[in-house]
């Protein structure tokens, strides 16, 4: 994480893959990867990996909205839209799903 806080996002992104790897996919590791490839302008490999994350732990609410926002910025606004939605299903309280 050190290469992320310098801005070599490439070093940081490889470093989170190769972490997922290793110690098979913890949710922690996959949201600042989510997060890293977002900050980094690579939103369908974000939109991808929150949804991974989403996979791995629907119980987390911002994990459907990052996957949601990442899926806008990346163009595919159907699949934001369903993204959006499902976890509105799951948390219909959460005010920034609403």
């Amino acid at each position: 994480l050190v290469a992320q806080q310098s801005g070599n996002s490439d070093q940081a992104i490889e470093a989170l893959r190769r972490i997922v790897v290793i110690e098979r996919s913890p949710p922690e590791i996959v949201g600042a990867l989510a997060d890293t490839l977002g900050e980094a302008g690579r939103f369908a490999e974000s939109a991808d990996s929150w949804g991974e994350l989403v996979r791995l732990r629907p119980d987390i609410a911002d994990a459907h909205l990052n996957r949601s926002i990442m899926l806008t910025r990346d163009g595919r606004n159907v699949q934001a839209l369903a993204a959006a939605d499902a976890g509105l299903a799951r948390f219909p309280n959460h005010p920034r799903l609403l």
